[in-house]
């Protein structure tokens, strides 16, 4: 049987003003990445696939799912290399972290 890997790491997104440092919590038993519907606000974000209203199941809590993100992301990794991408984020509300990003 598996097992659940949580880490917390400080990852930087490109916005439209520059670049913005996000606390992020990689979590294995999670699908899709999440960006906190705050940060979306606060960084005004523009939804690329528009809005999905759907619910999700989060550690059995129903969370709504306010717009579809592609947004570029890089973290640095233990030996100093950055690694950067274009991700899906779906926003939602939750609490502690910007984002939840899923681990392959």
């Amino acid at each position: 049987m598996g097992y659940i890997r949580r880490i917390i790491v400080d990852i930087k997104i490109t916005i439209p003003s520059g670049k913005a440092t996000l606390r992020a919590l990689l979590d294995s038993s999670i699908e899709i990445n999440l960006i906190n519907q705050r940060v979306i606000k606060e960084y005004n974000l523009v939804a690329k696939l528009g809005p999905i209203l759907t619910t999700k199941f989060l550690n059995k809590n129903k969370i709504t799912i306010y717009g579809a993100y592609i947004i570029t992301s890089s973290v640095v990794d233990g030996v100093g290399n950055n690694r950067a991408s274009k991700q899906l984020f779906f926003g939602a509300d939750f609490t502690l972290y910007n984002t939840i990003l899923s681990i392959p």
